[in-house]
């Protein structure tokens, strides 16, 4: 088989994390597919990026924000200087194996799908953490490997696509005021334009760090109360499959979605969240105190809780 003519970008925004950055970096040294380019963005780090891309054995360029602008800004700088039209994005903190550009490109040649999601893991410092296991089995790895899947389960943090199909839909949305919903609004975009969207296992990524599940009940609570108002209003079909009417989204007229809403004041409180983080906390799944199915059960609570709290505070400060 002759060796693959498809050139790629990887794009790499990063904010602070020096440490990560180069561990990254150096996972490409050694990439089986050999046409491609990285392109690092700085979104206004607290001290610059103090990296020669001279020593590096590939096309490696650092582009810099002056001040920190935020994913979706620092991704499309990333987009707009990239030279090449397959455009690849991992987050900063991700270790790749060798052939993970080859994976994404052997994925689009393929034709069928216009965006691909990679498998995003661990690395085996975190194994033991329930939060990641629980990571581990959530959106695209709940469907057979290979698959097309949901567009919302696309998420940009090791996913592919077109420049020149990113170009025309418009880019990255830069006005979500807080972490998270840039990339399921970038999703929606593509799904209105009819692009299918596939998992590809082969091409995986290890996260290198793991926040704590208090820090993630927060960083959810603030994507409700901030990001998702504004991805609804843009895509209102999204308050369906994010189940808002539990946080009272709507005009309620079903009996159903008021006894939904009722349910959800009720039952999503930062009290009764913050107890469940206790329980998987104090009872943690490798010691097999919870049954999995339980336990994910529970993060899928805190997660769901926690940004539907977040909403249902959006819509009182109305």
């Amino acid at each position: 088989m002759e060796p693959s003519q498809m050139k790629a970008s990887v794009i790499i925004p990063c904010y602070n994390g020096p440490e990560f950055i180069r561990s990254c970096l150096d996972c490409f040294r050694i990439q089986t597919h050999l046409d491609f380019e990285v392109v690092v963005v700085d979104d206004g780090s607290d001290h610059p990026l103090d990296i020669d891309p001279d020593t590096y054995p590939f096309s490696l360029r650092i582009l810099s924000h002056p001040k920190n602008r935020g994913r979706a800004a620092a991704r499309n700088t990333g987009v707009r200087a990239a030279r090449n039209d397959l455009i690849i994005f991992l987050d900063s903190d991700m270790i790749v194996s060798s052939d993970f550009i080859a994976a994404h490109v052997a994925a689009h040649e393929l034709g069928e799908c216009g965006a691909i999601v990679g498998d995003i893991r661990f690395t085996d410092q975190w194994s033991g953490q329930p939060l990641a296991k629980y990571f581990d089995t959530r959106g695209a790895a709940k469907l057979k490997s290979g698959k097309e899947i949901p567009y919302r389960y696309f998420v940009t943090g090791n996913a592919s696509t077109r420049k020149s199909l990113l170009i025309s839909i418009g880019l990255f949305d830069e006005g979500f005021p807080k972490y998270g919903g840039e990339d399921l609004e970038l999703a929606c975009r593509l799904h209105e334009q009819g692009i299918r969207f596939a998992h590809c296992p082969a091409a995986r990524s290890l996260h290198d760090d793991l926040p704590s599940i208090a820090r993630h009940r927060r960083r959810m609570e603030e994507y409700g109360r901030y990001c998702l108002p504004y991805l609804v209003e843009n895509h209102h079909y999204a308050a369906d499959f994010l189940k808002l009417e539990w946080a009272g989204h709507g005009e309620q007229r079903r009996l159903s979605a008021r006894i939904k809403q009722l349910a959800g004041t009720l039952f999503f409180r930062r009290p009764i969240i913050t107890f469940l983080i206790f329980l998987v906390n104090f009872f943690p799944l490798t010691h097999g105190y919870l049954p999995r199915k339980f336990s994910f059960f529970l993060f899928d609570v805190i997660t769901g809780g926690s940004y539907l709290i977040g909403y249902r505070r959006s819509l009182i400060e109305k």
